[in-house]
């Protein structure tokens, strides 16, 4: 079959230098993962959040059991963080309407990874366990090298691994967001390292903003 006939790009063989020359945008099932372009899938009526390759990947979506992932479960969750999604495009960083637009997928974000030149090298590798890179040994979840720069951008891996000499924050004050921390912190806003600060960031929030005040 020619997949370029039907107007389909594997995202490895998409260009990651010019973005304006790239094809339609890659999408995939969030059942069985097949890939192709946007017409070739059809979204969950409700929540608009998830697409599905066929009738079938949709149903066995609904009907999962066994841990808790079953879209019936999620749905309505999801749609209400899709009235949200207009969000994104307002966090602080310079970046933040390219990489929350609508067709921001695989591809524009492994070339958004390549252009700050982060891409497959330390702790960045697990953003590119999907990208299925050719002759890149992708990490096992807990197995990520701590050796070397694992943060790799070379300011925020000198402010991260090094005793911070700023007064701390507690959780009678904490901070409320991102421009806050990165003040706090001496990022520029135009540092991706939110990517991976965003798990432990989301545990700190939850711990200062979601806790019974007993609790912290």
């Amino acid at each position: 079959m020619n997949f370029q006939e039907l107007g389909i790009v594997c995202p490895q063989e998409a260009s990651l230098g010019d973005s304006s020359s790239m094809e339609p945008v890659i999408k995939a099932c969030c059942i069985c993962g097949t890939k192709g372009t946007a017409d070739l899938f059809t979204k969950c009526s409700s929540c608009q959040a998830v697409l599905y390759c066929s009738d079938e990947c949709r149903i066995a979506d609904w009907n999962h059991v066994g841990d808790g992932h079953s879209h019936s479960v999620w749905c309505s969750k999801m749609k209400n963080y899709m009235t949200r999604n207009q969000e994104l495009a307002e966090l602080p960083f310079t970046y933040a309407k390219e990489t929350a637009c609508a067709n921001f997928d695989e591809t524009k974000y492994k070339a958004f990874l390549s252009r700050h030149g982060i891409l497959n090298h330390g702790f960045w590798r697990c953003e590119t366990i999907g990208f299925n890179c050719e002759n890149v040994p992708l990490p096992k979840f807990g197995t990520l090298p701590t050796e070397g720069d694992a943060y790799v951008l070379p300011v925020e891996g000198l402010i991260l691994e090094e005793p911070s000499t700023m007064t701390p924050t507690s959780l009678a004050h904490p901070l409320q967001n991102w421009k806050e921390y990165y003040d706090w912190r001496g990022f520029q806003m135009d540092s991706p390292i939110a990517i991976l600060l965003s798990y432990p960031l989301t545990l700190y929030h939850i711990l200062a903003a979601h806790l019974p005040r007993d609790c912290k």
